[in-house]
């Protein structure tokens, strides 16, 4: 029995290293040597095959970041408020006028994410309009992930509210009208 798997019977194209061939075409990583499909390598941004494979790729990103989370959080931060427009400095400039607070539900957010995940526990998100681009507040991840549920529309999230405060037994009756 041969000691290597058998190739499949219908012979595969090669891909030459940073080629642009069909997904069906075999290349080989070179961080651990296995021959597999262009599918498991991930492209550049001109359409190019890397060298290394998908999984070896996210081995050694998730090994990077552990050793290095202050780095990463940094690198992910400016990254992240770069592309929403704003300069490091106007974000610590937001974030100390909101005095480290979530702009709608006032608990605390971080400059810095926690962990090695995107985002990360208390990390403050740099909350813009998605029609315009323009920057609106800092907020704690659980507004900016439930405006983002509501479609940041302003009429359903009022409907949302009423809702809650008709159904809701420890509002006092006052409220409720």
């Amino acid at each position: 029995m041969p000691s290597h798997p058998r190739r499949a019977s219908t012979p595969r194209q090669r891909v030459q290293r940073g080629s642009r061939l069909d997904h069906d075409a075999l290349q080989r990583c070179t961080r651990c040597g296995e021959e597999k499909a262009a599918t498991d390598f991930h492209r550049r941004e001109n359409g190019q095959l890397k060298s290394w494979c998908r999984q070896c790729w996210n081995a050694w990103r998730q090994q990077y970041r552990k050793a290095h989370p202050e780095a990463t959080s940094l690198a992910y931060r400016r990254d992240n408020v770069a592309r929403k427009g704003l300069t490091e400095e106007q974000f610590v400039e937001t974030y100390e006028l909101q005095e480290g607070r979530c702009a709608i539900c006032r608990d605390p957010i971080r400059l810095y994410r926690e962990g090695n995940g995107r985002g990360g526990k208390g990390a403050a998100a740099v909350d813009h309009d998605h029609q315009t681009g323009k920057f609106r507040a800092l907020l704690c991840g659980k507004c900016n992930t439930g405006l983002g549920l509501f479609n940041e529309d302003p009429e359903l999230l009022l409907v949302a509210a009423a809702y809650l405060v008709v159904h809701n037994e420890s509002v006092p009756n006052e409220i409720k009208g």
